[in-house]
């Protein structure tokens, strides 16, 4: 490998916030980064450059960091012309070994911060000198190879490509959200956008069901949340057992309203999870008119069951689930892999549910079911607890 260097970028919302701010985000990014990766880090503005023999190794653990906009495996060298010349040599010579198809080049100063180097004459002399010796055109604009530098005060550094990073704010921002975690596809992206906001995590799934589904959609859940914490931000999952209370429902509720008090009961736990661990809101992976539950009527029913100090975060509110599937599979493929295994671990909650139905009705029928705040507290204590 001819780089010797990563460019780390931070997203650009962080340039934006004040001095005190920017400058507490920008710490804790740089104490993630130096968790997860080996190497010297060189810290510069909006910038961290990575020195490693593993550029590419070092990436693949930085794709896995919220607030990075993206990445570059760069050859690092002393600012001065011989330097920077032998290194665009070393990229060219890399390049044309990996395909021997390129016929353009082009040379872009992208930072400049030396006095004493003038950017045009660099580009200028630079690229003369790779057109005759490797017999290439300039093409600066769709160019086949593009040769990025940066000039910084005591290091050059240059480059062919910028890797994508997952963007966002970095963990621990923003306030802890709980996370109504099926292991499905709509809840793990919808956990995964929280956590790009800032927010850590803590998992909730129901587990309820016949076998053997249940036991599968709970090792699906499992599979799930595991992979989910590569990204940082999941501290706990709670597993807890909700068997009794579907029978419960089964018994004294008619198969049209079950979905929706099922959803109402999940926000109640969600509550009394959100209170145990501090945290300052609910994340559902819920769509508007997905299923019949879903309607905007049958969602304010559902939210309002979680009360008024509590607030209801519904990232995918507006996706269709194709778009749901697309960008999980784009993010995480193996996530997708996981989470798009269609398991359904109670058949009863597959009847199709009323939608016109009001709150009072809803009410009546959980007054008739008797499942008060006490039970569900017992289930969550109760509640198995995974750490991550």
């Amino acid at each position: 490998m001819v780089f010797n260097s990563v460019i780390v970028r931070f997203s650009g919302e962080i340039a934006i916030k004040s001095r005190g701010v920017r400058t507490y985000w920008e710490n804790l990014l740089v104490d993630r980064i130096r968790r997860v990766c080996e190497g010297e880090l060189i810290r510069e503005g909006l910038r961290v450059y990575i020195k490693t023999e593993k550029p590419m190794e070092t990436i693949s653990r930085l794709k896995y960091i919220f607030g990075l906009s993206s990445f570059s495996p760069a050859i690092m060298v002393d600012p001065i012309y011989e330097e920077i010349e032998d290194a665009a040599f070393r990229i060219v010579d890399y390049t044309l070994q990996e395909d021997d198809s390129i016929t353009t080049f082009g040379i872009f100063v992208e930072k400049n911060l030396r006095d004493d180097i003038d950017s045009n004459e660099l580009k200028v002399k630079l690229g003369d000198e790779i057109r005759k010796k490797y017999n290439l055109k300039v093409k600066l604009k769709g160019t086949h190879l593009p040769i990025c530098i940066e000039i910084r005060e005591k290091k050059a550094f240059l480059f062919t490509e910028r890797i994508p990073g997952p963007g966002g704010l970095p963990l621990g921002t923003q306030d802890k959200l709980v996370s109504m975690f099926s292991g499905g596809p709509d809840s793990s992206l919808a956990s995964w956008y929280a956590m790009r906001r800032g927010s850590k995590i803590v998992l909730v799934y129901l587990d309820f069901g016949g076998e053997p589904l249940r036991s599968e959609a709970l090792e699906r859940a499992l599979k799930g949340a595991e992979r989910l914490s590569l990204w940082g931000g999941v501290e706990k999952l709670y597993i807890i057992d909700f068997d009794q209370v579907i029978r419960d429902m089964r018994e004294k509720a008619p198969d049209k309203v079950i979905y929706l008090l099922f959803k109402r009961y999940m926000m109640r736990v969600a509550k009394i999870v959100a209170k145990y661990e501090g945290a300052s809101g609910i994340v559902t992976g819920e769509i508007i008119g997905e299923q019949a539950s879903q309607t905007v009527r049958n969602l304010a029913i559902i939210t309002e069951a979680a009360g008024n100090d509590l607030p209801v975060f519904r990232p995918l509110i507006s996706f269709d689930k194709d778009e749901v599937l697309r960008k999980l599979k784009d993010i995480d493929n193996e996530l997708y892999l996981i989470a798009a295994k269609s398991i359904e671990p109670c058949k009863t909650l597959t009847v199709k549910p009323k939608m016109n139905l009001t709150l009072n009705a809803i009410q009546t029928y959980e007054k008739r079911i008797g499942i008060g705040e006490s039970t569900l507290k017992k289930l969550v204590k109760n509640a198995e607890i995974i750490y991550y």
